[in-house]
């Protein structure tokens, strides 16, 4: 279980053009008091247009592989998004979730219960969010 069984940060809106790079730890527990230990494992951020319980193919990934995501400190579960402006803007426009899987060096995914699910929202350089259903 990575943050608990469904847990929903507040939507997340990339823009195009505008790089994004924040830190977010994942814990075993709904408490959030045990951080997962990532030593030797990856971590893939895969955006979908679908919805939690149907997520469909993956848009974007986002991950420890192609380096846009960076496991920060791995014994106290803090990742690292580390998307600069072209990155941002190759996601195509529109409304998402972020799953957030462990894998190990095989690229397995590690058993975890439930990834954690993030919304997000992608809009073009000058266009307001419209809004990201939660």
């Amino acid at each position: 279980m990575i943050g608990g069984p469904d847990i929903l940060l507040e939507p997340l809106v990339l823009r195009w053009g505008v790089p994004y790079g924040d830190t977010l730890t994942l814990y075993d527990d709904e408490a959030g008091t045990s951080p997962v230990d990532l030593t030797g494992l990856k971590v893939t951020a895969n955006l979908h247009s679908g919805s939690p319980e149907d997520p469909g193919e993956s848009a974007f990934d986002i991950s420890t592989d192609n380096g846009l995501l960076i496991v920060s400190d791995p014994t106290t579960g803090v990742i690292q998004f580390d998307l600069d402006a072209d990155a941002v803007t190759e996601i195509p426009a529109g409304d998402y979730i972020m799953c957030v899987f462990l894998k190990d060096l095989s690229d397995v995914v590690i058993a975890n219960g439930h990834p954690l699910i993030w919304y997000v929202q992608v809009v073009p350089s000058g266009a307001e969010p419209t809004g990201v259903e939660a």
